[in-house]
């Protein structure tokens, strides 16, 4: 009868295995902080402006009291001859 030796050397096998689950919990926790991070920049906003209009018979002004600024190019005005009943 012949006799079977069984062989020990899966010793290393437990601290690779470790050392794997390690790494790719790393990883994890890495790429949702990265996320996270990349949502709390800031996004492109909208110019905040205050104008004040002053109207006479045959004018309109505009004028800028405060916020963003304006250019010329960027600026358009609608006016809109409504009756009021």
């Amino acid at each position: 009868m012949k006799k079977f030796r069984s062989l020990k050397n899966d010793e290393a096998v437990s601290p690779v295995v470790g050392e794997m689950l390690m790494l790719s919990l790393v990883l994890i926790l890495v790429s949702v902080m990265a996320v996270s991070a990349f949502n709390l920049i800031p996004g492109d906003r909208e110019p905040q402006v205050s104008v004040i209009m002053a109207h006479s018979s045959d004018s309109v002004s505009l004028y800028h009291k405060g916020g963003d600024w304006i250019q010329v190019s960027e600026l358009s005005v609608r006016i809109r001859n409504q009756t009021h009943d």
